[in-house]
């Protein structure tokens, strides 16, 4: 580590944990609840730690970063007195969340695969600091249709809202940032907009943090190289997948977050392997 790295580092701890107060005396004067002080924390550190790209050159620093930032996090999380004071706009909420500790080690994983591709590391930690955090305040403000996830439940207006930031997430900068062609990063955008909200909608107790920025890494570096044809070819599939488990939700005995996972699952074997892996998992779901 250069003296240069360790400054960096030094700066974007300073940005990250310097922030945890402030948030809190805003969320306080403005009387926002315990989900909007805790996203709001979690759209900060985001947007941090996507721009690592133009800041890291190699990944050592990021992954030190990581470590030192979720040792205070889990102090936060353990002390009591730190836990009810500035902890508290991380742990406001009664359900129980491991996210804050999956957070830093997720970003540095895929800022260690990305291979300094700035797209293939902005666009997954996007998705996970933007579109999880207005799915969240969507189904807390205006959800009404719940389905089960977990031990708890989500709704489909948060999932809505989650699908269409992150479609935003990803169109935006491959058309600004990458020169992409619109009409390729609309299908690349329309397909992990899906996934995604898949993913996120089976995901329960801040294993989101993990889950989508690995996964919508490895969904990105497979569909930038493909052309638009085999993108609209995915989509079908993708959003095929998805009306079939809406449709026999009502006579399922599988719960929401489960019947999302066959979708995933049946994408999953039928792109990446063959369209046969997938039959198990149609079979799985038409049992149930």
């Amino acid at each position: 580590m250069t003296s240069a790295e360790w400054l960096r580092v030094a700066v974007v701890l300073a940005i990250l944990f310097g922030g945890l107060p402030v948030i809190r005396w805003v969320m306080l004067r403005a009387g926002a609840g315990p989900e909007v002080s805790r996203k709001s924390v979690h759209v900060a550190m985001g947007l941090v730690c996507a721009v690592f790209p133009w800041i890291f050159e190699r990944p050592l620093p990021v992954w030190i970063l990581a470590a030192l930032a979720t040792v205070p996090l889990i102090v936060l999380r353990m002390v009591p007195s730190l836990k009810a004071g500035v902890g508290a706009t991380l742990h406001g909420v009664s359900r129980p969340s491991y996210g804050e500790v999956l957070f830093a080690p997720s970003v540095a994983a895929v800022f260690h695969m990305s291979h300094g591709e700035p797209l293939l590391h902005l666009i997954p930690v996007t998705i996970l600091a933007i579109a999880d955090a207005a799915g969240a305040l969507a189904g807390t403000r205006w959800g009404r249709l719940r389905y089960g996830c977990g031990e708890g439940f989500k709704t489909i207006e948060g999932s809505a809202a989650f699908a269409i930031t992150a479609f935003l997430a990803v169109f935006l900068p491959l058309v600004v940032i990458g020169g992409f062609d619109p009409w390729k990063a609309m299908w690349i955008g329309l397909i992990m907009g899906l996934l995604a909200m898949m993913a996120e909608g089976l995901a329960d107790r801040g294993f989101d943090n993990l889950i989508i920025p690995l996964g919508s890494f490895f969904v990105l570096a497979r569909l930038v190289p493909l052309d638009t044809p085999h993108l609209v070819v995915r989509f079908l599939v993708s959003s095929g997948l998805l009306a079939l488990v809406l449709s026999g939700s009502r006579w399922s005995t599988l719960s929401g977050g489960a019947l999302l996972g066959c979708s995933l699952l049946g994408y999953g074997c039928a792109i990446m392997a063959n369209y046969r892996f997938a039959l198990p998992a149609v079979g799985i779901f038409v049992c149930h």
